[in-house]
């Protein structure tokens, strides 16, 4: 199996077999699918390295590995997730999924206080911006009753078990019209949905394996 999907990675020429058996060898130990596959486009990436120079016309180099990395991740989708499903499988199941995107959000939206857009180092206003967003959100975390939190979370839960992975819940500064409703129905006043929910953050749940993707202005967490 193994050998029949190197056989079929893109410029197979740029690197021996042996290497890449190596390298899909060490993903397949990864038990998340997208890491998995990153995994595997950073290391043969670092034998087929990027041109210095930016250049977007056609036949240039720079073009060139794009198409590259284009084709790879197109392998990774048709040769590498089949091998990946057959070693690892899903995380978890669907219902577990739903769950666990629930958990996180209740945690995000009631737990914690931060508001964070990236703009804490961008000077006093940015910091002020952060800072302010952050006082509001603990104020308004304060005093909901734990009887809207969990019309709140069994919300979220229906909501990804209707979508499962088709659609994510989300929120910029304000939520998107699903995780609006979904607080609004559970009695929350619009003044304090405008102030509770976590920036720039989103979570969905991945395909591959019923893993989660967390999304906020930090950095992208699959669990």
């Amino acid at each position: 199996m193994i050998h029949k999907i190197i056989n079929a990675f893109p410029l197979i020429n740029i690197i021996s077999e042996e290497r890449l058996a190596k390298i899909i060898n060490e993903a397949l130990k990864i038990k998340l699918f997208v890491p998995s596959s990153d995994f595997i486009l950073s290391e043969v990436s670092k034998i087929y390295t990027k041109p210095q120079t930016i250049d977007y016309s056609d036949g240039s180099d720079f073009c060139n590995w794009l198409d590259w990395r284009s084709a790879v991740n197109k392998w990774s989708r048709n040769h590498y997730l089949p091998v990946w499903k057959q070693t690892n499988g899903a995380v978890r199941s669907i219902s577990q999924a739903c769950e666990l995107c629930a958990d996180v959000w209740m945690n995000k939206i009631f737990n914690v206080s931060l508001q964070d857009n990236g703009a804490w180092d961008e000077g006093e206003s940015g910091l002020m911006m952060n800072a302010f967003g952050s006082m509001l959100k603990t104020k308004a975390m304060q005093d909901i009753p734990q009887e809207i939190k969990d019309k709140v979370k069994s919300g979220i839960i229906q909501y990804y078990q209707d979508f499962t992975h088709r659609y994510g819940l989300s929120c910029d500064y304000d939520p998107c019209t699903n995780l609006y409703h979904i607080l609004r129905n559970a009695g929350i006043s619009r003044s304090d949905i405008k102030h509770i929910c976590p920036w720039k953050t989103s979570i969905r749940i991945v395909a591959e394996d019923n893993s989660v993707l967390v999304h906020t202005y930090q950095n992208d967490e699959y669990i």
